[in-house]
């Protein structure tokens, strides 16, 4: 939320609101290689402004819950634009991935568990001979959320990913 306020923030001022940045980049850049779009006049100008507007709106629109789903296709749409268009990287990927931290605990549990039934039911369709074997996690089931698991001790594997990562980081903070 803070990344996208504070690029909103930096964005309030007279160039890019006249959309200049983005008019230099787009001729310098990418105008001679991507057809029509890119040399309309309106088209740097719709992108600054509609950039503004995201990243104002969408730190409200992704913490909260209703609207979440929202946010998160407005990111990847966002994001998978600005790689498309301007190349500026890696961060486009890791602000995509950084969005499941507004998700609950459980999605990727909750992610995998329908791809595998859906899978199943399509493997199941076509062949119409198996029946379906029990499913070790249901989110379905009440009274089961991340929350009333029990905490279990970290394996020996596990500790050392979380060594390497606090030491990753304090790597980056320090030098």
């Amino acid at each position: 939320v803070i990344v996208y306020t504070y690029a909103g923030v930096v964005k309030m001022n007279e160039d890019w609101l006249r959309g200049q940045p983005l008019i230099n980049w787009i001729r310098g850049n990418i105008a001679k290689k991507n057809g029509w779009l890119p040399n309309y006049t309106g088209f740097p100008i719709f992108m600054s402004y509609s950039g503004l507007v995201y990243d104002f709106l969408v730190g409200t629109i992704i913490s909260y819950r209703p609207t979440r789903a929202l946010g998160f296709w407005m990111t990847m749409f966002f994001h998978c634009s600005n790689k498309l268009i301007f190349n500026i990287g890696v961060f486009p990927y890791f602000m995509m991935a950084s969005t499941s931290f507004f998700f609950d605990g459980d999605w990727a549990r909750w992610l995998w568990f329908r791809i595998k039934t859906r899978t199943r039911r399509w493997i199941r369709a076509l062949f119409r001979k198996f029946p379906e074997p029990p499913t070790r996690y249901n989110p379905i089931v009440k009274n089961k959320r991340l929350n009333q698991v029990p905490i279990r001790k970290l394996k020996v594997h596990e500790k050392l990913i979380v060594a390497f990562v606090v030491v990753f980081l304090l790597h980056q903070l320090i030098f």
